[in-house]
């Protein structure tokens, strides 16, 4: 599943960075979302493979990689479903008034914002965040 999810995902990024194609802002966002889709196929990869492994941890038996495999999938999850938010919402204004265009560097600006945030939470939070089931 996760392999033909990260072709479909390579496809899409081919399809929407075709020189024809009006580069807009759905355009951009399909393709950043497309991107980190396939991102996420690519981390599945470990989980993968241990779980072929008769469930040993191998890559996730050691501390660091561990660790920074769930800061970058958590951080991956995230910002996927935030610029899935963010195209709905443009799309949405679209809609609702198709005339004005929508200004990209304040969607741009939203988008620097919340990767901002999720930093400042991984320095804060992620240091003192500690599970049973982490590594």
């Amino acid at each position: 599943s996760s392999g033909i999810n990260a072709e479909y995902g390579v496809l899409a990024v081919i399809y929407f960075t075709r020189p024809t194609l009006k580069r807009d802002l759905s355009a951009s966002l399909y393709i950043a979302v497309s991107i980190i889709d396939v991102a996420l196929c690519i981390f599945q990869i470990p989980v993968l493979v241990s779980l072929i492994g008769e469930r040993q941890a191998l890559l996730f038996s050691i501390s660091p990689v561990c660790i920074a495999w769930r800061l970058v999938f958590k951080t991956l999850q995230r910002l996927s479903v935030f610029l899935v938010l963010l195209l709905s919402v443009s799309r949405t204004i679209s809609l609702v008034r198709p005339l004005p265009m929508i200004n990209k560097k304040i969607v741009l600006g939203v988008f620097y914002a919340y990767i901002s945030y999720l930093l400042l939470e991984m320095a804060v939070v992620g240091s003192q965040e500690k599970y049973s089931y982490d590594c």
